[in-house]
């Protein structure tokens, strides 16, 4: 029997219809054997996915982006293939590599993949084999014509022009690039339209106003004020815990969580301000950070050795807090144990943190141990194979200041555990369906500081 003939031989006692030539056959045709049909190609050519993708209405959507988001283990940090739909809806993606592809459609900005899957078919898994096309991989986005609409303002009330407005999508924690964006008018009004029906995070920044984000606002929405406030600033020292200035750190500012918003949208203003980092080099281990939104902060320095240093601060409009000092300790250690769907130990498990790369390896019992963590009220943990590979399961623990130890519990396996965007690349965290264990900022015994504020 020749090699093309034994793998038809497999494909069909997998009850798969499979036809040898160049076309590929339609799952329609196959009276609902399989709603994904592999058929072997002509001898050379590579495989591919084709489909149609569909409002919620049935009508064909036009100009939609599809991507390969996700192949076999590893988020697709660039896509294989891309692809953009024509008149009909139509897309062919290919050439692939065989194997299992995570496909997802988007009307507008980033294609991306989600975890835990949509509830809509925007997302689709299929296997590729070699030398096979996939036909009839459908999928169905929203439609737009929902608007966000409102107006600019200042301190004092004032319409400000030329306001720059962004929208950001909710469903992930890093979000780069705004779905939509557009420019305020003299009137300080602003309009965002053909959007989806749902929440999105809006930003607002104009010349050196601090930047004002606004984690949740839905479509509908055609009377949103957004007041630009006075930027406020940070002055202080960063020393050891004997007194001696640090002459060399990183210093990032954190936002608290907000009452209003969730773990997800939480992590996602933390995470956007993480990449925001000012490296200081100075003898005296002084700081400056200027330019900042009334909020309440959390400072964090790092030494090059991975020491870190934190302390609460609030930022009043138009006002500076100074004579602030950070002093570097050790960090807290995070403990916890993993388990299988059995309840059974699992043994040489990677658990690490998703926001920075610290990393420790279950011991027989499935005990770990993370060390020198920062304090943070958002803290994703990830649980991954110890040869790499997609993450099996997540948590999320918070750490007050000046805490030595924090208990993670026990994180239990599923049974079929999915994959997780960007696992373990110390940027992109996966924040949708985290359970959040514990979220608190800041500890009853760690006020945000309000000495030494001055006008500016």
């Amino acid at each position: 029997m020749s090699m093309a003939s034994r793998r038809c031989a497999v494909l069909l006692s997998m009850g798969l219809a499979v036809r040898a030539g160049a076309e590929p056959v339609p799952a329609a045709a196959q009276g609902g054997v399989s709603r994904h049909v592999p058929v072997i190609a002509a001898r050379g050519s590579a495989p591919a996915i084709s489909g149609t993708v569909r409002y919620e209405d049935g009508e064909p959507a036009a100009g939609v982006r599809v991507e390969n988001v996700f192949r076999g283990e590893t988020a697709a940090l660039w896509p294989a293939a891309s692809a953009l739909t024509d008149a009909r809806g139509r897309y062919t993606l290919g050439p692939l590599d065989a194997g299992l592809h995570w496909i997802s459609a988007a009307r507008r900005g980033p294609v991306v993949f989600e975890n835990p899957p949509p509830s809509s078919r925007r997302q689709q898994s299929v296997t590729v084999a070699a030398e096979a096309r996939v036909e009839d991989v459908d999928l169905v986005v929203p439609r737009g014509g929902r608007r966000i609409a409102g107006r600019v303002l200042d301190e004092d009330g004032r319409p400000v022009g030329d306001a720059q407005v962004a929208v950001f999508d909710r469903r992930f924690v890093v979000v780069v690039e705004p779905l939509l964006s557009t420019t305020t008018g003299p009137d300080g009004r602003f309009a965002l339209e053909d959007l989806e029906d749902a929440a999105f995070a809006v930003r607002v920044t104009h010349g050196h106003s601090p930047a004002l984000d606004v984690g949740r606002v839905a479509t509908g929405t055609t009377d949103l004020d957004l007041r630009l406030e006075r930027a406020a600033s940070f002055a202080g020292t960063v020393t050891s815990e004997d007194g001696t200035p640090v002459p060399e750190f990183a210093i990032v500012v954190l936002p608290a969580p907000r009452a209003d918003e969730d773990a997800s949208d939480a992590l996602r203003r933390r995470a956007r301000a993480a990449k925001r980092k000012v490296d200081i080099h100075d003898t005296g281990g002084r700081f400056t950070l200027d330019g900042l939104a009334p909020d309440v902060y959390e400072l964090r320095a790092v030494t090059p050795a991975g020491t870190t240093g934190s302390l609460w601060v609030r930022a009043e409009p138009g006002r500076s807090a100074t004579n602030l000092r950070l002093v570097i300790g050790a960090g807290t250690r995070i403990t916890g144990r993993v388990v299988g769907p059995d309840g059974q130990p699992v043994r040489d498990a990677r658990v690490g943190t998703r926001l920075r790369r610290i990393t420790a390896v279950t011991d027989a019992d499935g005990r770990f141990t993370l060390p020198g963590v920062p304090p943070d009220p958002v803290v994703p943990l990830a649980v991954f194979p110890n040869g790499g590979g997609s993450a099996l399961a997540q948590s999320t623990v918070a750490i007050a200041a000046r805490s030595d130890t924090v208990d993670a519990g026990t994180i239990v396996l599923p049974a079929a555990p999915m994959p997780v965007h960007a696992p373990m690349n110390g940027e992109s965290p996966a924040g949708a369906g985290l359970p959040v264990r514990i979220l608190q900022t800041p500890s009853s015994n760690e006020r945000p500081v309000d000495a030494g504020v001055r006008d500016r």
